[in-house]
């Protein structure tokens, strides 16, 4: 177009000039199209024969390095943690959802011509891939919504690379004894199920991050810290079987726990101290608080450990329950003793107007008695002494003959002693609580990794 342009500027008419720009415009437009179209039809054609070719004598029930004496097939592999769903410790696993990816080098799909394979994810099941299964899974799956999660290149050097999107329920054997102020670590195992290591080799990426998570990762309850990559080879009596592992760091978050727990329990237990306030003698009232408290503290303890793991050791939270109850439990045996006490009180001083009574009776019958005697009247004597008392003199032997100063001071004793223990508890139950409140924490808030940390 250029080369036209100058030659024939300055020479030729306008009109033959524009008319000889459309001709080489249009030729040059069919020789496009031409071209164009005759490589598409070769390119289809050529493509499936060259996978044909490829693939006519790969077997895929050999591994890559089969014909090499005791030479594995290294397989690299890393996983994208898009979601880690819960971490139960009710059950002992935990949910994750990620992207694992492997890649290895299979020689019998290296090619010298610069064509790509396609990524159909069809083709995969032509081919050989790793034996891998998670050592500790419970439920797994692949997903396959709308079309299969999976992704396969093959460059032409041979190097296949394989991303599948699996959901995974996970074993996780916990240590609950700090629970809910715990660290758990759960792993993720990766072994080959048939070949040994010999023939077949896990090894995590060294050029990335082999574990990536998903920067919107968040937990309900826990607090993702940390995360270990490692090896966990085994050995059966079939042989050594290659194992790659990871390791979450899991820190549990207590607000659930402070607000459905703690928090209610320490108010029950402030509860139960009211009843110190109270009247020795208001016996409903105190009984009623008692009892009350004591059925909630049960209920909250039966309701936390029914959605708990079945483990036969104590754990914190157990610790406090337990020392709540006891608290509970001491303010009902607190008012039984001052309850006995001031029964005790008030029996005496009955005891000492009964006293009284019976000494004024007894003054006033020997006074009957001495002017019936003198009238020598024995009969009139048994009547007036009948009608005085309104029963017979037998009566008598029922009515205390204790002295009414004693009756007193034992009266003033148990008032005192039921009412000073109703102090001591008012100044005694709440600083133990606090001092407990204290060592608890400061025992189980503390910083504990030595005992969680697990080798991987």
């Amino acid at each position: 177009m250029g080369w036209c342009t100058k030659r024939y500027a300055a020479n030729v008419p306008t009109w033959l000039f524009v008319s000889s720009l459309l001709f080489c415009k249009g030729y040059y437009t069919c020789q496009a199209e031409s071209v164009k179209n005759l490589p598409r039809e070769d390119n289809l054609t050529s493509a499936t024969s060259f996978l044909d070719g490829l693939l006519e004598e790969y077997d895929k029930r050999l591994t890559p390095t089969f014909h090499e004496e005791n030479v594995p097939t290294v397989v690299t592999i890393d996983i994208f943690v898009s979601n880690i769903d819960c971490v139960e410790e009710s059950t002992m696993d935990f949910g994750v959802t990620i992207f694992l990816r492997q890649m290895w080098v299979d020689p019998r799909l290296g090619h010298s011509r610069s064509r790509k394979i396609p990524t159909s994810s069809s083709l995969l099941d032509r081919l050989w891939k790793p034996d891998l299964f998670f050592t500790n899974e419970k439920e797994g799956n692949r997903h396959d919504l709308t079309v299969d999660n999976t992704l396969l290149r093959i460059r032409h050097d041979g190097e296949v690379f394989v991303s599948q999107r699996l959901s995974l329920m996970l074993n996780c054997q916990m240590v609950l004894h700090r629970f809910p102020m715990d660290h758990q670590v759960c792993m993720v195992q990766m072994e080959s199920f048939g070949y040994t290591d010999n023939q077949l080799e896990f090894n995590w990426r060294d050029d990335v991050d082999p574990v990536q998570l998903n920067p919107e990762l968040t937990l309900p309850h826990f607090t993702l810290f940390g995360k270990t990559t490692g090896r966990c080879d085994k050995l059966y009596w079939t042989g050594n079987f290659t194992c790659i592992s990871v390791a979450f760091s899991f820190t549990r978050q207590l607000g659930f726990y402070i607000m459905s727990t703690y928090g209610p329990t320490f108010a029950l237990v402030v509860l139960s101290w009211i009843s110190f306030w109270m009247s020795a003698d208001a016996a409903p009232a105190r009984i009623s608080l008692g009892i009350t408290v004591i059925l909630t503290t049960t209920t909250q303890a039966i309701g936390q450990r029914e959605n708990f793991a079945k483990v036969s050791y104590i754990t914190a939270i157990d610790i406090w329950m337990s020392t709540c109850f006891i608290f509970v439990m001491g303010a009902i045996v607190e008012f039984s003793i001052v309850n006995f006490l001031h029964h005790l009180s008030v029996r005496y001083s009955n005891n000492k107007q009964r006293s009284f009574i019976a000494r004024g009776k007894k003054k006033s019958t020997a006074k009957d008695g001495v002017v019936a005697n003198s009238d020598n009247d024995g009969c009139r004597f048994g009547f007036q002494v009948r009608n005085r008392l309104g029963s017979s003199p037998t009566k008598y032997q029922d009515v205390p003959q204790d002295d009414p100063v004693s009756n007193a001071t034992l009266s003033r004793r148990y008032a005192h002693m039921s009412a000073r223990i109703d102090h001591v508890a008012k100044i005694v139950f709440p600083c133990t609580f606090a001092v407990f409140n204290v060592c608890y924490w400061s025992i189980y808030l503390t910083t504990y990794n030595s005992e969680y940390h697990i080798d991987v």
